[in-house]
């Protein structure tokens, strides 16, 4: 099980929580405006990359909660990019679902 450090010290810093594993799938729920440090780029791809990689072999759902986003989220285009990036070289292929 990954534990973030960043949020180790402050739990509400990034979104992402495993929900829910079966035997066959792993669901993640994000909530981009809940997250206090929504724009720390390098924590945040840590964050992801560490939890999905935790998941092992399983596939996972994304459930990416847009309540609350506005245009301070919507202006992190650099974390957008890297966070597609991310998803795309090493979760994507496991990613049946957002």
């Amino acid at each position: 099980m990954y534990e973030c450090p960043v949020c180790k010290s402050d739990p509400t810093s990034h979104s992402l929580a495993k929900l829910l594993e079966t035997d066959s799938i792993v669901y993640y729920y994000t909530c981009p405006a809940k997250a206090s440090k929504y724009n720390d780029r390098d924590g945040i791809l840590e964050h992801y990359d560490g939890e999905l990689n935790s998941k092992g072999d399983k596939p996972w759902v994304w459930v990416f909660d847009c309540t609350g986003f506005d245009m301070r989220h919507a202006i992190e285009i650099r974390l957008a990019i890297d966070m597609a990036q991310l998803i795309s070289r090493t979760h994507g292929d496991s990613l049946p679902k957002i």
